[in-house]
């Protein structure tokens, strides 16, 4: 009796102290949201996309200087390879090698396609395969990088929002560039040949993988070479200063700049006689690869200047853009 007395008092203080002191709760994982869930699929496919899109440039960009063979230009790749496949999400890398590995079988070998048209007799051009060939360069190159990923110092870590490092996506730049141009000044009935140029610093923002938007401050001069009574040619110089909003887009490797601006000219320095008038321009250029956070450009542009004022002008200029992008990573 005194065992099943003994018994109960004990369960029922066992009860009493486990409603005075509860075990603590174990908290459970909150499931991901469907929004969650398509940020994380979005970032994942940019990640992949700014990795193939750094991979491109670096194979291209090595393309150009040199490809004894292939070995050889992967030794020449192995710090910018190695530097972008640090950094990478190794999802977005082994995807990205599934994704080109999948197009390389579709397509075919090139050396196989190449080595079968000798067969038949032909001559193969190498630039009808230089998608293709392109596309192996990059695969080999990511599995190159893969393959180097043990060297990687430990305070580069792979970052989930992977924006790429050779283009203008996720981060604000300060570009300095100069611009120099030919000019064709039409005023007053008169034509009159020279040339203009401007140091322009510009602050711009990638705003995706393929769009980058722009505004910064232009100063510089313009020199026409107008005949006199006499028929002789003297130089008329002017001060000059600008207000540019540019759109970038990428297309490819190759950089396209359209841009329009507020202009503005000044004869003689005298700010009373100042002409007011606006631009329009398009440019088409490259750029090289990043260094220490520098990324260097070079362009083509033409564009169309329109001025009021004391000596009404319409102007037609074409010449070259040079300049570096700076920014973090």
């Amino acid at each position: 009796m005194s065992k099943i007395f003994f018994g109960a008092r004990s369960a029922l203080l066992s009860a009493l102290l486990s409603a005075l002191h509860p075990p603590p709760s174990i908290a459970q994982p909150t499931p991901p949201t469907p929004s969650t869930l398509h940020e994380e699929a979005e970032e994942a496919e940019e990640a992949e996309e700014s990795l193939l899109l750094d991979l491109t440039a670096v194979v291209s960009y090595q393309g150009r200087l040199d490809w004894a063979s292939d070995q050889s230009a992967l030794t020449a790749m192995a710090p910018r390879l190695i530097e972008l496949a640090c950094g990478a999400p190794r999802a977005a890398l082994a995807a990205l090698q599934a994704r080109l590995a999948a197009e390389v079988a579709r397509a075919g070998s090139v050396e196989g396609r190449w080595r079968a048209a000798v067969a038949r007799g032909e001559a193969p051009d190498l630039d009808d395969y230089a998608d293709d060939l392109e596309r192996e360069r990059v695969l080999s190159a990511a599995r190159y990088a893969e393959g180097r990923l043990g060297e990687c110092p430990f305070w580069r870590a792979p970052r989930a929002a992977l924006h790429g490092v050779h283009r203008d996506a996720g981060r604000v730049q300060l570009v300095l560039e100069t611009m120099g141009s030919a000019q064709l000044v039409l005023s007053g009935g008169d034509a009159a040949v020279g040339g203009a140029g401007q140091g322009r610093a510009l602050g711009v923002w990638g705003a995706t993988l393929g769009v980058g938007l722009g505004a910064g401050l232009e100063v510089g001069g313009a020199s026409t070479f107008p005949k006199d009574e006499r028929g002789q040619r003297s130089v008329k110089a002017m001060w000059s200063a600008g207000l540019p909003l540019i759109a970038r887009w990428w297309v490819g490797n190759l950089r396209l700049d359209t841009e329009v601006a507020l202009v503005g000219r000044f004869p003689d320095g005298d700010l009373r006689d100042a002409l007011v008038g606006y631009r329009v321009a398009q440019g088409v250029g490259v750029s090289t690869l990043r260094v220490a956070g520098l990324l260097p450009h070079f362009m083509l542009w033409a564009g169309y200047e329109s001025y009021s004022g004391s000596a009404p002008a319409d102007v037609v200029r074409v010449g070259t853009r040079v300049g570096v992008s700076w920014g973090g990573e």
